[in-house]
């Protein structure tokens, strides 16, 4: 995975995108990867997104766009600013 991730953009074995530029990098080189190829598609699972003050989370699952397989999925971790920007974001996958 981490092989992947630093294809992907990912600057540090810790999988940080830092700022608006390598943030860029990162989403450009994974829509690449996974959704331009037309291989699979990204979703948001039945669970409902639930939000408490600044932080809002919310499940997801990458789907075979053929199969409909699931192939893998995770939980993500979103701090908001009061602008409704985001401040940071954390991934967990396969949680």
């Amino acid at each position: 995975m981490r092989e992947t991730a630093v294809r992907l953009g990912f600057p540090t074995a810790a999988l940080e995108a830092r700022g608006h530029d390598e943030l860029e990098a990162r989403v450009a080189r994974a829509h690449e990867e996974f959704v331009a190829s037309g291989e699979y598609t990204f979703r948001a699972t039945a669970a409902h997104a639930q939000q408490l003050k600044d932080v809002v989370t919310f499940r997801w699952e990458s789907v075979r766009t053929q199969s409909g397989e699931v192939t893998d999925g995770g939980l993500e971790f979103v701090v908001v600013a009061e602008d409704g920007r985001i401040l940071r974001d954390y991934q967990f996958v396969g949680v």
